[in-house]
């Protein structure tokens, strides 16, 4: 039981961890937040329209494999409940998108549903090594 809350511990620091850096970096490269930040007049329009691509980059490149990562190495990492102990450490990752229906619920059905593959591919790594 220890083993299991250590590495849901590891797995919910390096979830945030990996979030925070991947997220400065999309946000970094958005021009609407650039415009944001430097209070640059851009239209809101655009500016909305270019945030909410930074939203997709955000979610397709950062929490998604995030979540993938972060599910493989918990699975690596833990002896029993591999799985429920991965959907556990990505819940910075899904946890907050749940209360924006319809959309982010169905984003953090898919954020959670990579966390899970990541911890059945850490079983089948397992199984996969040479004897």
């Amino acid at each position: 039981m220890k083993r299991a809350l250590l590495v849901i511990l590891g797995g919910l620091v390096t979830t945030v961890l990996l979030m925070s850096a991947g997220t400065e970096i999309v946000l970094i490269l958005s021009p609407g937040w650039k415009a944001v930040v430097t209070q640059t007049s851009k239209g809101y329009d655009s500016m909305m329209i270019s945030l909410l691509n930074s939203l997709k980059a955000l979610v397709a490149f950062v929490y998604i494999p995030t979540a993938l990562l972060v599910g493989y190495l918990v699975g690596l990492f833990s002896r029993k409940r591999k799985i429920s102990s991965a959907f556990i450490a990505t819940c910075p990752a899904w946890g907050p998108l749940v209360a924006v229906p319809p959309w982010g619920t169905l984003i953090s059905i898919l954020i959670g549903s990579a966390a899970v593959i990541g911890a059945w591919l850490s079983t089948r790594a397992g199984a996969l090594k040479p004897s």
